[in-house]
């Protein structure tokens, strides 16, 4: 299983409006496959990925018991 975790902000803008979940692992699986599955395609681009606390890209393929936490990017001037 992959445990996952979407912020506040993100959690808001998903499908599913949940904070913490859990989806069955599958080999080869990435981040993207997570954020593809909660998002919109405009709103994916939106967001930062952290696999077991670290900033990874989102194509990082995970292992079975990772916690993926989702933020969303924010930049401004």
């Amino acid at each position: 299983m992959i445990s996952v975790t979407m912020f506040a902000t993100v959690a808001g803008r998903s499908r599913s409006k949940r904070r913490n979940f859990e989806v069955p692992y599958g080999e080869g699986m990435t981040a993207l496959d997570i954020i593809s599955s909660e998002f919109s395609e405009a709103d994916a681009h939106s967001v930062m990925v952290m696999v077991n606390g670290r900033h990874v890209p989102r194509e990082t393929v995970l292992t079975d018991g990772d916690s993926v936490a989702l933020a969303l990017v924010i930049s401004g001037g």
